[in-house]
């Protein structure tokens, strides 16, 4: 095509993963650095920070601190002669062809690794998985569900690998609860309350060991001791 053509004729080819790793400037100045060492034929070159402006429209203090950095990572080599002085620039092949290998196959590996998935398709799909009766309950304590996982990923480093490991704690928690999303609110609340990892069933009947508990300190309370018979001086025995 014509537009690759012209757009080829005076380009310098920026690697992606220079690029991807140091952002597009410093991927930019590097490729001219490397286009002016194969006009020397690999021997040491100077470039003045005015031609490397006019070629890449980078500012002068952010030029300095680029190559500054590639002075830090051992890609290159600056020496100053002269009066007035020039940089001389030698780039350290080795050095960079093994970082971009290194670092390319960290990319290759990262793309084969399947997109994650936002939390809005992550539960289209764990919905997709659920029966009637699960989905329903699901529906009711969606809520609570929500700052229970949000607890798990702060607090223990933990999220669901699947939306099928998900579902299966959600059956859990419903058979927990008798299907009950009161009950269900309640054992979420208790296990965030005492920073547990899972989920319990209530004590059995907490609420009348409570009531008795209550009702047996009232009858403490109002208790009143009967009167005394009174002993006369001449009783008989």
């Amino acid at each position: 095509m014509r537009i690759c053509k012209a757009w080829a004729g005076d380009s310098i080819p920026v690697n992606r993963v220079f690029m991807r790793y140091f952002g597009y400037k410093a991927a930019v100045v590097m490729a001219v650095l490397i286009d002016e060492m194969q006009r020397t034929n690999g021997k040491e070159f100077t470039l003045s920070h005015e031609k490397i402006r006019e070629m890449t429209g980078i500012s002068y203090y952010l030029q300095v601190k680029i190559l500054n950095f590639f002075v830090q990572q051992k890609f290159i080599k600056v020496d100053k002669r002269g009066v007035p002085f020039r940089k001389y620039y030698i780039i350290n092949e080795k050095r960079l062809v093994n970082w971009l290998a290194e670092h390319g196959a960290k990319m290759e590996e990262e793309a084969r690794k399947p997109a994650v998935k936002t939390a809005t398709e992550r539960e289209a799909e764990m919905r997709a998985e659920m029966d009637p009766a699960t989905l329903v309950f699901y529906d009711r304590i969606r809520d609570k569900w929500q700052k229970w996982n949000e607890y798990k990923r702060k607090e223990h480093k933990f999220r669901y690998k699947s939306a099928i490991s998900e579902k299966t704690a959600i059956q859990s928690l419903l058979k927990l609860s008798g299907a009950d999303p009161v009950k269900a609110g309640k054992i979420i609340e208790r296990s965030i309350e005492r920073g547990w990892k899972g989920l319990f069933p209530l004590p059995e009947n907490s609420e009348q060991k409570s009531k008795n508990k209550t009702r047996h300190w009232d009858a403490r309370k109002n208790f009143k001791m009967p009167p005394m018979p009174i002993q006369t001086k001449f009783m008989q025995w």
